[in-house]
């Protein structure tokens, strides 16, 4: 016998001498077995997990021995094991004045045995009977943690019901996700396991239910049924919002996450576990498991089913190139695996028809927390409310805080406006005085409780597999009927191109969403609700404008309709001559539509498009005044336009002193017009209009040396603009265009629109008006602030 498991026994044989009950009390022997016992997570909440079993259940007639194993020799394993022990194993928040003790006696309780072969499960058996028949005490059970990937579980249960499994005690055998990554592979990774195991000896674990805030959901229904049941229900619930925000990306996990994605990590288990919790009926005793059971498929029945429209997917930007970095991939490849997604869930039965059910996680976000919020609806008008009196005229939600597990902050908020809960006595009643808004309301408006003593969800799971509670892991046909709501989502977003976003706090509103139903859509630059209607009488605002198509409407209208006529354009294009070349005018005008091509980019050809600019500043490349930088920041980052197909102009060619007209710069953008370019003729150019008249670089009075025989030229605006020296196309090279669209918004421009209307072409005092097009359309794309 090794050293260290001599001791172990010994330590074991001391304990029960000396207890004083050895004589008169049974004595049990339990055995735990991870596997996995190096692993990140074993090193980071596993071992953990397992001493506060220890503290919790070991006494002087209950001895544990705890073996760590997996494939690794003895001799590399068994040092790395004790090493991880002795440095993640704590006494930190654990109130007990022998916790140091009990640790020294944790660790020499634990050894490592290697299982590789069947030849080492019999082995572990025989140490096993051993120590059994050394101490002559009877066996309590064995637990055996599988934290491993999930292709090896088939092969790894099979060996321990061969051969570790105990003759006349229990044996239970708790299973990490994933379980499976659709229908289809979780129904045979089942059937599997069914081969060595029962229903009853399987236990799916999913961390999240054993955090402390989603294991008061239920205690919390349960205890307030006189005062909640009544108003649980689609009359009085407006949504419910389930979130898991990360500020983390995807490091390190790589091969993993880039198949499974942010909807099979976290939302399909996790977060849908959440939500059964919140809308199931609640059990009439919560230790009864089939009851519980029972409920919590007739749930699952009755989730409406989920199309594509029933979700919106995003990706940070840096995910590709962290995929290619880690998983060596070559420079084209391009993932649409999504690591953020918002989806809108529906329940068809009579207590929630209708009341959406949010569920949104995302990496790289704003913030880290999770948390559950139910929101009642506010269709009470109060003609007055007494002062320092709350009621129901006042917003009413519950916060189940699911981020956190310490007794410093808040686990349970209910808005004062609602009854009164019931808690119980794990959770105590916190003061908050401060004024600072939470959800809409003070930190005062809420009847606020925090954990008695912090809890760890590993801790709180692996007690109860010891213990035999089911109700808080997942069983066979909850999980098929999981996958089966989940699978036709995931096979309908397969290749749905995620927005891309930036991540931390730079994501401001980029990822908010609106709902109706179980139907979503981003809520920047989509239109998912009918506008109001203007204030203006639309039937006086004419068709035209300058003799040419007019668009009007608000500004989101305006900004929609000339994306969509882009879009439009571009596959037409594409389709007659394989290629599509848009030309962009710089400024600030055109962010508002770019920003609103990439929210609608699904379907746009990029990378069939070529992305040209109409006139560019003379700076320094890295300048913000540079118009293609934001172009770049507004658009290009977020779309796949090939590298090669994005032309930007050569200001860095432009010397300090030039002679307009005669520089290298536009002489070169000019040829490479004409080489790639047929006819000099863009498929789209987009104008704007400045409020003295100008488009493009085309300044009123301005010098015309050579701007009508170039193609591009260099100008000198004045000594008074910010930057004099620019890059334009020419109004020669403009009216060659087969479209030009013209973007105008906002009160500013409401004179310049007006005096335009019906002046005179003279493009010497307003350029805008030598815009005539030699063979191709126009057309005006106003919005009602600067129309009318």
């Amino acid at each position: 016998m090794e050293m260290r498991s001599l001791f172990g026994f010994l330590l074991a044989l001391v304990i029960v001498v000396s207890s004083p009950y050895s004589a008169t009390t049974e004595v049990l022997y339990s055995n735990i077995i991870l596997v996995g016992a190096t692993g990140d997570l074993a090193k980071k909440y596993l071992w953990q997990g397992m001493f506060n079993l220890f503290l919790e259940k070991s006494s002087n007639d209950h001895i544990f021995h705890f073996y760590g194993s997996g494939r690794t020799p003895q001799e590399t394993a068994g040092p790395a094991l004790q090493k991880i022990l002795e440095e993640n194993v704590k006494c930190d928040n654990i109130d007990r004045d022998d916790c140091s003790v009990r640790r020294r006696q944790f660790i020499e309780s634990t050894e490592y045995h290697q299982l590789k072969s069947a030849d080492h499960y019999v082995s572990l058996t025989i140490k096993i009977e051993k120590a059994l028949n050394a101490l002559k005490v009877n066996e309590t059970g064995t637990l055996a943690f599988l934290s491993v990937p999930p292709f090896t579980y088939a092969d790894i249960v099979n060996n321990l019901h061969e051969e570790c499994r105990p003759p006349d005690s229990w044996f239970r055998v708790v299973l990490e996700k994933p379980f499976g990554h659709d229908t289809e592979s979780a129904e045979k990774l089942s059937r599997d396991i069914a081969t060595s195991l029962k229903e009853d000896e399987i236990y799916r674990i999913d961390h999240y239910l054993g955090k402390p805030g989603v294991q008061q959901i239920m205690p919390f229904r349960f205890d307030n049924k006189d005062k909640y049941d009544q108003i649980w229900n689609k009359d009085h619930i407006e949504r419910v919002e389930i979130v898991m925000k990360e500020t983390l990306d995807c490091k390190g996990r790589m091969n993993y996450y880039d198949e499974y994605g942010v909807i099979r990590d976290v939302i399909q288990n996790h977060l849908t576990e959440i939500l059964i919790l919140i809308a199931m009926e609640t059990p009439s005793n919560l230790t009864d498991r089939a009851e519980h059971h029972r409920k919590k498929l007739h749930l699952l029945k009755h989730v409406k089913s989920l199309g594509s429209d029933s979700c919106v997917i995003g990706q940070y930007t840096n995910y590709n190139t962290q995929v290619k970095d880690e998983l060596k991939k070559d420079d084209d490849f391009q993932s649409v695996t999504p690591t953020f997604a918002t989806v809108a869930m529906e329940i068809n039965n009579p207590r929630w028809k209708g009341v959406p059910f949010i569920l949104m996680s995302g990496k790289m976000m704003d913030e880290k927390s999770g948390y559950v919020r139910v929101v009642f609806k506010q269709n009470i008008l109060c003609g007055s409310v007494p002062a320092n009196e709350f009621n129901s005229c006042y917003p009413r939600q519950i916060v189940f805080v699911t981020g956190n597990s310490d007794t410093k902050h808040p686990i349970l908020l209910v808005s004062k406006s609602l009854p009164e809960p019931n808690v119980r006595d794990n959770l105590k009643a916190s003061n908050l005085e401060s004024s600072a808004d939470v959800f809409g309301l003070k930190k005062s408006d809420y009847f606020s409780y925090n954990l008695v003593e912090s809890q760890d969800a590993y801790s709180n799971l692996i007690t109860a597999a010891y213990e035999g509670r089911r109700d808080s892991f997942v069983g066979t046909e909850d999980l098929i009927a999981s996958w089966k709501i989940w699978t036709p989502l995931l096979q309908s977003i397969k290749k749905k191109k995620p927005r891309l976003y930036p991540g931390g706090k730079s994501n401001s509103d980029w990822l908010n969403v609106v709902t109706l139903g179980n139907k979503i859509e981003y809520l920047y630059g989509v239109n998912v609700i009918d506008f109001p209607p203007d204030s203006v009488n639309t039937k006086t605002i004419p068709s035209h404008y300058r003799s040419q198509p007019l668009r009007t409407g608000n500004l989101n209208q305006v900004i929609k309709k000339l994306a969509d006529d882009i879009e439009v354009l571009a596959k037409e294009s594409v389709e007659l001559n394989g290629v599509f070349h848009m030309a962009l005018s710089g400024g600030n005008t055109p962010n508002k539509l770019l920003t609103h091509l990439v929210l609608h980019s699904d379907a746009f050809p990029w990378h069939h498009t070529h992305v040209w600019q109409v006139d560019e500043r003379c700076v320094d490349l890295k300048s913000n005044l540079l118009n293609f930088n934001h172009i770049n920041e507004n658009l290009l980052q977020y779309v796949p336009v090939p590298l090669h197909n994005i032309h930007s102009m050569p200001v860095d060619l432009v010397k300090n002193e030039y002679e307009p007209g005669k520089d290298l710069g536009s002489a070169v953008y000019g040829a490479e017009i004409e080489n790639i370019v047929p006819n000099e003729s863009m498929d789209l150019i987009l104008l704007g209009v400045g409020t003295d008249g100008h488009t493009a670089s085309l300044f009123p009075r301005q010098s015309s040396n050579n701007l009508e025989n170039d193609l591009v030229a260099l100008v000198n605006n004045g000594p008074e603009d910010v930057s004099p020296k620019r890059m334009t196309m020419t109004l020669d090279l403009i009216n060659k265009s087969k479209n030009v669209a013209v973007l105008v918004t906002g009160g500013g421009k409401k004179n310049i629109v007006s005096v335009l209307k019906d002046a005179v072409k003279d493009s010497s005092k307003w350029p805008i008006t030598g815009v005539e097009l030699v063979d191709g359309d126009m057309a005006w794309y106003i919005d009602h602030d600067a129309l009318l």
